[in-house]
């Protein structure tokens, strides 16, 4: 349905169908959690409660950021460029800790601002060398698989072996081989975002002309690879090679599956001219040859942590990570350098609740603090999730992939195998993912439209609803923990086909649709300071009452629900 909004534009909800599932999750969830004879209202917030809000800011004080007083497009284009710089940023890389290093400078000049910093020590791995031989001669390699195993010296050796997807990899058709893999992608309906879907703002309809279409990205076949790699690890296999279906030039030190597992084979990539001579060895029977060197150890790395304070101790918390691949991966840090600047020249009386900027570290590292599958932002959840009882967390605003550019896989030119990525000369379409919350899926409505950012979609989650608390967990990125530990959050993020592939610069980037999505967030922070925190919270209110009632019980072992350490 259509519901009309400031300046009389259409904004598409989905409100009726999507708020009932989650007024009746909420419903259910409060229910089962609230004492006998007590009642809740629809935003979960028992009745007859008293809230608490924040201080109002002071009269005179603005209420929404003022464009002409924020960072200009060259500010943050220079940002931006000033990260892309310190080039490939592996988590605890000379490089990202060159960037972490820069971030830190730009914040200790904000008057104001106090930095602290979370220190880890992880068990890092950062490329040597690499090289691949077939039938005796050279073949050029688009580097390694992050985190497979180096290979002795002299390398290791065995017949190649092409196992076209869809052919299980296993010890009879791998032991001793090297085995030849294509780098799988795969695509989803653009119906299934629709079904997803809070609200989309598209005055211009590209995103409803393109709903019969299909979203095909690498990202959506990432735990295809990984399958991939422990199947041919277990069978025995002596190597294997990702073979993508773009250039070499384009996929060279593509950067996933980056989970911080250490891989149990030598694993590298090629481009699709490379993968297609290789697979034409593979069926004449011939051998190839495969060394990767890496230096593998304990190695430090941290997360930095800004805060401005505010007239009250809740805390209005910005978070993105600072290691990345490329100028879009992620320059997250590059706006909330913006956003902080900003938020520091107004004075403390203009600031209800405090701001925090946390630019958290092993993004690129899933498993930090293994065995879980959580990244620095994940760790900082854990402390957020405390925070959120003790009464000192309000908002989460997760920034990833700002200002994305969009480019689709087209067939290669004069006949050639494979695809090539082009620019569409359109930017990728806008993704917010928030929780069962009214009062922050309206308010994130009003400011997308305030700032008319067009071709943006607000989701519940990037994956199918669930029997579990929330039903929606993933967020496609770095909004994931914070949700999973049922803290209010807004989540920005893109998925671009440029992510993983440090090939892309700064061409991958729109400064302006960058600055767009940096106000929205800056926003936020002014339309969401002096809402209570109950009302912020709506259905995590009640999700977070039931949660307290399973975490310690029985149901516990059925994982409805993630139950916080200790």
């Amino acid at each position: 349905m259509y519901s009309k909004q400031p300046g009389d534009v259409p904004i598409r909800f989905r409100g009726k169908t999507a708020l009932a599932g989650a007024a009746i999750a909420l419903s259910l969830a409060c229910l089962a959690a609230a004492p006998a004879g007590s009642h809740t209202g629809p935003l979960g917030v028992p009745l007859g409660a008293k809230l608490d809000p924040p201080p109002l800011a002071a009269s005179g004080c603005p209420s929404q950021v003022s464009p002409d007083e924020f960072a200009s497009e060259d500010r943050l284009r220079g940002l931006n460029r000033e990260m892309a710089d310190f080039g490939r940023r592996p988590t605890g890389s000379r490089a990202h800790q060159r960037y972490v290093a820069s971030v830190e400078h730009h914040l200790a000049r904000i008057e104001g601002a106090s930095v602290r910093e979370i220190p880890y020590e992880f068990d890092s791995w950062q490329a040597g060398g690499q090289s691949l031989s077939a039938d005796g001669r050279g073949i050029p390699d688009a580097g390694p698989v992050p985190y497979a195993e180096p290979t002795p010296k002299g390398g290791v050796t065995g017949e190649l072996v092409f196992i076209p997807k869809g052919t299980a990899i296993t010890a009879e058709n791998a032991a001793g081989k090297v085995v030849v893999r294509d780098a799988a992608t795969t695509s989803v309906p653009k119906a299934a975002f629709a079904a997803l879907e809070w609200w989309s703002y598209d005055p211009d309809l590209t995103l409803t002309t393109s709903i019969a279409e299909n979203y095909e990205r690498d990202y959506l076949a990432y735990l295809e690879r990984i399958a991939d790699l422990e199947a041919a690890a277990d069978s025995g296999a002596a190597g294997m090679v990702l073979a993508h279906s773009f250039p070499r030039e384009q996929v060279r030190d593509h950067y996933a599956p980056y989970e911080g597992v250490h891989w149990e084979i030598p694993a590298v990539q090629v481009g699709v001219d490379e993968g297609a001579e290789l697979k034409q060895l593979a069926a004449a029977g011939k051998s190839a040859k495969l060394t990767l060197s890496a230096k593998r150890g304990p190695a430090p790395t941290k997360t930095l942590v800004a805060t401005l304070p505010g007239m009250s101790e809740e805390r209005l918390v910005v978070q993105s990570h600072t290691d990345g691949m490329n100028a879009v991966w992620d320059n997250g840090p590059a706006a909330m350098i913006a956003m902080a600047e900003h938020m520091a020249s107004l004075p403390k009386e203009c600031r209800p609740r405090t701001v925090e900027f946390v630019f958290t570290t092993a993004h690129l590292h899933q498993r930090l603090m293994p065995p879980e599958r959580e990244g620095g932002a994940g760790q900082y959840a854990k402390e957020l999730d405390k925070g959120y009882d003790d009464g000192t967390v309000a908002l989460v605003i997760a920034l990833e992939h700002l200002g994305a550019r969009e480019y689709d896989a087209v067939p290669r030119a004069a006949g050639l195998p494979g695809r090539e990525l082009k620019p569409t000369g359109q930017s990728e379409p806008v993704s917010f993912f928030v929780g069962e919350s009214p009062a922050l899926i309206g308010d994130l409505a009003a400011v997308t439209i305030r700032h008319d950012m067009r071709g943006t979609i607000a989701l519940r989650g990037a994956d199918l609803p669930g029997a579990r608390i929330p039903p929606h967990v993933a967020y496609g990125g770095e909004g994931t923990p914070y949700q999973a530990h049922l803290i209010p959050n807004i989540s920005l993020v893109t998925g671009p086909w440029t992510l993983y592939n440090p090939a892309f610069g700064m061409e991958a980037v729109d400064p302006a649709l960058m600055r767009k999505e940096t106000l929205v967030a800056t926003d936020l922070l002014y339309t969401t300071a002096s809402i209570p925190r109950e009302v912020l919270g709506g259905g995590y209110v009640g999700y977070r009452a039931a949660r307290g009632l399973i975490c310690g019980s029985a149901l516990e072992t059925f994982a409805f629900v993630k139950c916080p350490a200790g």
